[in-house]
């Protein structure tokens, strides 16, 4: 019912919320710091998500009049608690986050269903081989990145994933891996 995965560099509680009271719940995953985040059957935004961030007092009563129930009745209750425990000042920054526009951010969030796909199943590799080779997650997600156009992300996992290697004397196997794929990291022979 309930797995982990790695957070995006920000997460939307509300958005999670609103999926929630909407029933458009495909699964529920928990972050690095085990808050839960929604994952919907259908990617469009609910009606609600726009009413609610229409004004600041708005989105105050949205939480305030929130009720734990239903099916997933625990993640309700645990996301009001955590608005509440939030000041006045924390809860105004966060509406303005929410309401900014991605063009005016410098890093847009946004869902991307192969990537979180991609490290689910590199952290589950990586946790059912033990700490020895636990340098192939960052290193296959490196390859992902390249592939993808994400230069600088695979330069800085490739980075980690030598540098693990390197602590665990397994740096053999990066380079036997490197010389069996084609590209600019293996060389062609002198002729």
């Amino acid at each position: 019912m309930f797995e982990y995965y790695e957070e995006p560099p920000s997460t939307n509680d509300l958005l999670s919320l609103v999926y929630i009271l909407e029933g458009n719940v495909d699964r529920i995953a928990f972050t690095s710091k085990m808050d839960p985040e929604v994952f919907p059957k259908e990617h469009t935004i609910p009606a609600k998500y726009a009413e609610v961030l229409s004004s600041f007092s708005s989105f105050l009563n949205f939480y305030r009049d929130l009720k734990e129930e239903g099916e997933h009745s625990e993640v309700i209750a645990y996301y009001k608690l955590k608005h509440n425990r939030m000041s006045f000042m924390a809860l105004h920054s966060k509406y303005v986050q929410l309401t900014k526009r991605p063009g005016q951010e410098e890093d847009a969030a946004y869902y991307n269903k192969n990537l979180y796909r991609t490290l689910l199943e590199c952290n589950e590799y990586a946790s059912n081989r033990g700490s020895s080779d636990m340098f192939l997650a960052p290193f296959y997600i490196s390859r992902f990145f390249k592939q993808n156009g994400e230069l600088e992300k695979s330069r800085r996992l490739r980075k980690e994933a030598k540098r693990i290697a390197r602590i665990s004397n397994r740096l053999g196997i990066i380079r036997e891996i490197d010389s069996k794929t084609p590209g600019p990291q293996a060389r062609d022979p002198p002729k």
